[in-house]
């Protein structure tokens, strides 16, 4: 029960490059590209987000309201002070505070200016939520662009589709395009990006009609999430159409606040949005996949590797639910305990050992491999038993060092000292990662100073300096 294959997947070949890849692979890069651009609007928002806040915070607010070369002094401090004593229970209005403010500066010489820079404070549009807002715009595009690569796949993978709507059977290409274009391929390609330019267009209702009608595949059937990323695009609509304000239709679905009320998405919204579209995403993925795959081993390995790597970040919601859609397909003995062993831990992760105690002690594991008595010891938190059972396991290649340093399900083994035991398994895995990432930032410099040199190649060749414009040189 090793750690999967985690080889990654390159996302940024040309594309047509891409079209070249068998159909199987061009499906993996789709996931992979999806992805790989959720992760990257994800830790975006992670990384950005204290910088947002500190822009509505106490000290960008009082040292916005002075514009001139002074800040704020121990005096001036104690001047303000007197507009925040006695504040009743129920707090303060704005005009209040505003009020408030001007009553205590006043006689001084930079009070009215001061007073005047401190309301347009208050009144002003929050920064934070300008910034979630655009993160869940981003997140909205990356699902509608995901489900754009999945229309165009489906085109390629039944090419005859193009001819099935009455509308589609006009004339679509003059002679002189047709000319122009020079191969039926590239007037597939052509029609395939008109397709799918007009679904983008469309709504997510669109999506879900066209993949039903289409492929036979209903969004519907990921009941709860579906109604959650409606609910996401409806509150993105609100906020592209309607100033990030409510809508009679949001409030009428989704809501009980009052129409026209503002909708400020915050952190913790903004990470649940993103991690709803990368499920359904995921999910919807595999299941276009499975219709077209010349080979399902591919589709079940690809998102097992996905379901893993879920499982090591401990996203425990999100690896489970993976990990159940995988149990539907057609996997083996071993990729079966494998799932069930997997789905505990998330089980356990989120709710203790009691929710799974029972079921993993009345596990039959009888004739299975001994790597199954080891996850039941891990599972049961049965450490001693479990070290007795690792040296032969690890003799035997049953567990090597990256499932010892990363498998979540050795980690009561990692957190006892006896691990130390066996360190130098987990260090030459790690020095193999190592060579691995190293070798790849060369090959990564290496075309990065090949790429260097034609440009500059070009730029004498041509004696410009790479703008078009003749280059300028200077004697002297």
């Amino acid at each position: 029960m090793d750690a999967p294959d985690e080889t990654p997947v390159a996302t940024q070949e040309p594309t047509d490059q891409v079209r070249e890849l068998t159909q199987d692979d061009r499906f993996r890069f789709i996931g992979q590209e999806f992805r790989d651009a959720i992760e990257a609007i994800r830790e975006t928002h992670v990384e950005l987000s204290p910088a947002a806040l500190k822009l509505d915070s106490v000290e960008q607010f009082w040292e916005g309201a002075f514009k001139g070369p002074r800040s704020l002094s121990e005096e001036d401090l104690e001047l303000l002070k007197a507009a925040f004593v006695d504040v009743p229970d129920e707090g303060l209005s704005a005009q209040e505070l505003v009020d408030r403010v001007f009553e205590a500066v006043k006689h001084t010489a930079w009070g009215p200016e001061f007073a005047l820079n401190f309301m347009r404070r208050v009144y002003r549009t929050p920064r934070g939520p300008i910034f979630h807002n655009s993160m869940l715009i981003s997140a909205v595009s990356a699902f509608e662009t995901h489900l754009a690569r999945l229309a165009e796949e489906y085109y390629r993978c039944a090419p005859a589709a193009l001819h099935d709507l009455p509308r589609e059977s006009v004339k679509e290409f003059s002679l002189r395009e047709l000319q122009d274009l020079g191969s039926v391929d590239e007037a597939i390609e052509i029609a395939i990006e008109r397709r799918v330019t007009q679904l983008m267009f469309g709504s997510l209702t669109d999506w879900k009609k066209f993949f039903a009608d289409r492929i036979k595949l209903d969004f519907a059937d990921y009941a709860q999430i579906w109604d959650e990323v409606k609910e996401v695009f409806e509150r993105r609509n609100c906020v592209v159409h309607n100033d990030s304000r409510a809508s009679r239709r949001y409030v009428q679905n989704y809501s009980e606040t009052e129409i026209g009320a503002p909708l400020y998405a915050d952190v913790a919204y903004v990470e649940w949005a993103i991690e709803r579209l990368e499920l359904l995403g995921v999910l919807f993925h595999t299941q276009v996949w499975v219709k077209f795959a010349l080979n399902q081993k591919e589709v079940i390995d690809a998102l097992e590797i996905t379901a893993f790597e879920a499982l090591k970040d401990q996203r425990w919601v999100f690896s489970r639910a993976l990990y159940e859609k995988w149990t539907q397909l057609p996997l083996s003995q071993a990729e079966s305990h494998m799932a069930k062993v997997n789905l505990w831990i998330t089980s356990k992760e989120e709710h203790g050992l009691a929710a799974i105690q029972s079921e993993v002690e009345a596990w039959d594991i009888s004739g299975s491999d001994e790597l199954y008595s080891l996850a039941r010891l891990c599972l049961l938190d049965q450490v001693d038993g479990a070290f007795k059972l690792l040296p032969a396991l690890i003799d035997r290649d049953k567990i090597d060092g990256r499932a010892l340093a990363t498998w979540p399900l050795l980690r009561p083994l990692r957190e006892d000292p006896r691990i130390n035991e066996h360190s130098e398994i987990m260090r030459e895995y790690l020095h193999d990662e190592n060579e691995i990432s190293a070798a790849e930032r060369l090959e990564v410099e290496a075309e990065t100073a090949m790429d260097l040199d034609s440009f500059t190649s070009e730029v004498i060749d041509s004696g410009t300096d790479g703008t078009g414009e003749p280059e300028v040189t200077t004697s002297g």
